[in-house]
This record gives structure tokens, C-alpha cells and sequence, in this order.
């Protein structure tokens, strides 16, 4: 759990990017460019990846797949969602919602399970196209391996440490609350967290 003031920031924050992706769905199209030369045209046709295997930590279990999701259903990709087995239960909640919205059944999948047995085979399985992961570097750097044996297209946030800088001019006591407030929200589990 988290407490409430967090967990409704954290639902605020993540319909906020649901509204943003469900304007980037209705608002992409193909472009065109005329001024290319004599007689050439070039086009700009946005087409969907495919299947996007989304992976996302315990420490944001909300925000994190609102963090990618929509962006794959708007931009016409289905997906198949692993969310960390510590606190899955609001993805699957998200899934009901979904469902219960219209979404077609088999256009979003959530799986439940430990990265070993869930996770590496979403990230190998031939028919993905695309993986985002968020998580720690060391399973990172095992995400990126994988994907790399077939060219699938990536996107990482990985986790880090921030080194936090007062300037000699600074308010001592308002950066003393700024740097308290940066290592410790989240119970210091961001990775944004300052060190």
C-alpha cells in the first residue's frame, strides 16, 4: 500500500495520461510533403508495431502502465502486460475496466507471474514487436539482450540514484525540505529518488 494522499495522486496522474493518449488516437493520420521536388511525393503512413510486451515495477503499479499502454492502443498495437507480481492487483483492475469500456477481448493481455517465467518470454516471443520495460538495470540489461536477438524495438527506464545540488545562494532550510522530500517519497523507491 501507499498512503492515500499518494495513491490518489498517483490515479489523478494516470487519468490525466489516459485523457492525453485517447487525443493522440483520434488526431494521428497519414502526412504528406509536396515540396520534395519535381514529381516526388513523399507520405508519412503511421501504421501499428504490433504486439508491445509491457513490463512495470511494484513502486508506481498504476501510473507505470498508464505510462505506456495507451500509447500502444493509440497508436493501433495490441498488448501483452506483465505487471510486477508484488502489488498486480491494480493492473488487472485496469483490464476490467478496459473490458467493461469495450475494449475487444485479446487486445490487451495481462499476465501474472515472476520475470523468470512471464517476463523473459514475453520479451522473446517472435511474435513481439516492441518491449518497454521499467525496472532495475541488471534486468534491464537482460530485457535489452533478448530483444536484441531479433531487432524488436525497446524502451527502457531503468532505475538511478540522482545526486541532489544546493548552491551556496540557496534557502538552507527550503532545500534541507526539497532533498528530505526527494530521497524519501516513495519511501525513496522512485527512480528520481535523490542520493
Amino acid at each position: 500500500g501507499k498512503p492515500v494522499a499518494q495513491a490518489r495522486g498517483e490515479i489523478g496522474g494516470a487519468f490525466d495520461i489516459w485523457r492525453y493518449a485517447a487525443s493522440l488516437a483520434r488526431t494521428l493520420h497519414c502526412e504528406s510533403y509536396a515540396n520534395l521536388g519535381d514529381a516526388m511525393l513523399g507520405v508519412v503512413l503511421r501504421e501499428p508495431i504490433g504486439v508491445v510486451s509491457i513490463i512495470t515495477p511494484w513502486n508506481f503499479p498504476f501510473l507505470i502502465v498508464s505510462q505506456k499502454l495507451p500509447f500502444a492502443l493509440a497508436a493501433g498495437c495490441t498488448a501483452v502486460v506483465k505487471p510486477s507480481e508484488m502489488p498486480s492487483a491494480s493492473t488487472f483492475v485496469l483490464g476490467d475496466i478496459l473490458m467493461q469500456a469495450g475494449l475487444p477481448a485479446g487486445v490487451v493481455n495481462i499476465l501474472a507471474g515472476l520475470g523468470a517465467d512471464v517476463g523473459a518470454p514475453m520479451v522473446s516471443h517472435p511474435l513481439v514487436e516492441m518491449v518497454s520495460f521499467t525496472g532495475s538495470t541488471r534486468v534491464g540489461k537482460m530485457t535489452m539482450a533478448s530483444a536484441a536477438q531479433s531487432l524488436k524495438k525497446v524502451s527502457m527506464e531503468l532505475g538511478g540514484k540522482n545526486g541532489q545540488i544546493v548552491f551556496p545562494d540557496a534557502d538552507l532550510e527550503a532545500a534541507a525540505d526539497a532533498a528530505v522530500f526527494g530521497g524519501f517519497f516513495n519511501a525513496g523507491e522512485c527512480c528520481n529518488a535523490g542520493s
